[in-house]
């Protein structure tokens, strides 16, 4: 892959989560001439200008409003080899509009729209977008085999045009020590720490959690839950914590730039989502050498070995307590799981692995698009 070419990546947003992660990852990794076209709304744009990607502000960037910067993505795109858009958002407005400048696009499905077909209006709305943001790229990536499965078995992509790639996430070693951060959480005492990161939506399914915890904390009395995200359900969630008289064994802890520092802290950490698409928590976690107690989804599946690197339960508070209560209850199982994850982390799910599939995948995409002129 020539070191000239110029990769313009397109994202609806810049806030922490894992689309914004894959293209920073990309923009410090791999050798091109990276643009970034985002929402400033979080810290994608600077941290992707420090790591000296050009970056552009997108002001519209919503549901209905994203067709007014289709002008300028039009423009960056004449100049691209490559314009990667990212979630459904970027794929259906921009596209089409990149595929009419003549550059060459990759779609990577970070959420793809189906996975929310909760109504008959929906699953039309879902399939017209995907089916558009499918149709204007070259290849779509999908974050793991479950979604790819979903692409073919819908229709909505054959079997050469759409491949999967993990995110990956880099192996960094904590820069304190966990008393220090329990210390700077203001938590003295010693705790048998369980955590849970992510937005607080009714997805990630940490009303359930709570229901769980008021369980684990009945049995083992000294576990503490440190939730650390934000959302539109954490004032909902901060009272049913204190419903379940929980609140000293609870903290809220806001969002986290420092969510791996949190994850060596922590003895266990947990991912109760009701649905979702290959998130990049679990592994982090065993990326940190951190056991995973999980929702038993299929995409969850393909990151967790159950018994091996974690546990997976049912979505509900009865097993989830139990999943947790296991890993608390055995520092020797859970110390195995936690080097069996970092091992298959490493193996599977590293950021290198995750760059050079982008970069072969990029050639592949260039060779085409030249044969095809």
């Amino acid at each position: 892959m020539p070191r000239s070419l110029r990769v313009v990546h397109v994202i609806h947003s810049g806030a922490i989560g894992g689309g914004p992660a894959v293209v920073l990852s990309l923009a410090t990794h791999l050798p091109a001439d990276h643009v970034i076209m985002a929402a400033d709304d979080g810290p994608l744009l600077h941290d992707a200008a420090s790591a000296g990607a050009k970056v552009i502000p997108l002001r519209h960037t919503g549901k209905y409003s994203f067709p007014l910067s289709t002008r300028e993505i039009a423009r960056a795109a004449r100049q691209a080899g490559i314009v990667h858009v990212h979630g459904q958002f970027a794929a259906f407005y921009a596209g089409p509009v990149a595929r009419a400048a003549g550059a060459a696009v990759v779609y990577t499905a970070h959420f793809p729209s189906f996975v929310t077909d909760w109504s008959p209006g929906k699953r039309v709305r879902n399939r017209l977008v995907e089916a558009i943001s499918v149709w204007s790229a070259s290849t779509t990536v999908a974050c793991c085999q479950t979604m790819r499965g979903e692409y073919i078995r819908r229709g909505l992509a054959g079997t050469g045009r759409i491949t999967t790639i993990y995110n990956g996430v880099a192996p960094d070693g904590p820069t304190r020590t966990r008393e220090l951060v329990l210390r700077e959480l203001g938590i003295e005492d010693p705790a048998r720490i369980v955590l849970a990161v992510g937005r607080f939506t009714e997805q990630k399914g940490f009303d359930v959690l709570l229901d769980a915890f008021s369980d684990v904390v009945r049995r083992i009395p000294d576990a503490l839950l440190l939730l650390a995200g934000d959302g539109e359900r954490r004032r909902a969630l901060e009272q049913q914590a204190t419903e379940l008289g929980l609140a000293s064994s609870v903290r809220f802890l806001g969002f986290r730039r420092d969510s791996r520092e949190l994850m060596h802290a922590s003895e266990v950490v947990v991912v109760p989502s009701r649905y979702d698409v290959f998130p990049l928590v679990p592994l982090e976690a065993m990326m940190a050498a951190r056991p995973v107690v999980g929702s038993s989804l299929p995409v969850l599946r393909e990151a967790i070995e159950p018994n091996v690197t974690g546990l997976l339960a049912e979505p509900a508070p009865g097993p989830l307590a139990g999943s947790i209560v296991q890993i608390l209850s055995d520092p020797a199982a859970a110390a195995r799981m936690g080097r069996a994850g970092r091992e298959q982390a490493e193996a599977r799910f590293g950021v290198d692995q995750m760059v050079q599939s982008y970069a072969q995948l990029y050639d592949r995409v260039l060779c085409e698009t030249h044969g095809r002129r």
